[in-house]
């Protein structure tokens, strides 16, 4: 009797250990379907408000340069001056020399703003920052010295201070969004394609969030450094030959009248 007990026993563990391991090999053969991973090694919570805010705050480099020089420029003329006018003593030195002047001037202002916009208000509010701050200041350079002579030679259409308020209101949204900070750059229409191609935001935007923001290095952004240093050289030539003719009129303005006096 003990024999057929023992037999029992041993048959009912065998039986009950050959059935787990069938279980689990079953389980460990059965084919599973892959488990997704999200990996966004720059925008972890996949927040629209980082490409947004990178945007805007390159926007507002160019944006406050524009309007207020514009604004100054509006109230000179309507005060019958003119912002173009240069001193007497600088007369025969050349236009271009001026325009540098008046542009190194802008430059070491508008170095202090930008690295306050560009570098301090990210590290106040903790957005991502992937780019030394050496490579930042780089495209800082560049984008500004664009945005100087883009504003010098656009300045001139400015006649009455209130224009300035009113291209605010309107042309900001549009150049905010012509940056394809929110919409891919190439499903832009072409006509929008090359009317952002105007401005430097366009190309500073892209860069400071490629760089910045998605972790690139200046040979990524090397495409928009280029294109804002063929902006710089059109528009300074430009801003040179729009001040050259504005006050070549003024100075027969000022004959005329005190002939005609």
């Amino acid at each position: 009797s003990s024999f057929l007990y023992y037999k029992c026993l041993t048959m009912g563990t065998s039986l009950t250990m050959l059935d787990e391991m069938h279980q689990i090999q079953v389980e460990h053969d059965i084919p599973q379907m892959v488990v997704p991973e999200e990996n966004m090694p720059y925008n972890k919570p996949f927040s629209y408000t980082i490409f947004f805010i990178s945007a805007a705050l390159m926007l507002v480099i160019q944006q406050t340069l524009f309007y207020g020089s514009s604004l100054l420029a509006g109230t000179l003329r309507e005060e019958n001056r003119s912002f173009a006018s240069m001193s007497r003593h600088l007369q025969g030195l050349g236009v271009g020399r001026v325009v540098l002047g008046r542009g190194a001037a802008y430059l070491a202002v508008y170095l202090v703003i930008g690295t306050l916009i560009a570098l301090f208000i990210p590290w106040i509010f903790r957005l991502p920052q992937r780019a030394e701050w050496t490579q930042i200041m780089v495209l800082l350079v560049f984008f500004i010295v664009d945005c100087i002579f883009f504003t010098f030679t656009w300045s001139v259409l400015i006649w009455r201070r209130e224009t300035v308020f009113v291209l605010f209101l309107s042309v900001s949204p549009i150049l905010l969004f012509l940056t394809g900070f929110s919409w891919p750059s190439t499903a832009i229409p072409e006509f929008w394609q090359k009317v952002a191609m105007l401005f430097p935001s366009t190309f500073g935007c892209r860069a400071f969030i490629n760089l910045n923001t998605a972790g690139g290095t200046l040979a990524t952004i090397a495409p928009e450094i280029k294109a804002m240093t063929i902006q710089t050289m059109i528009y300074y030539f430009l801003s040179c030959a729009a001040i050259y003719v504005e006050n070549r009129i003024n100075e027969k303005k000022r004959i005329f009248a005190h002939y005609g006096k």
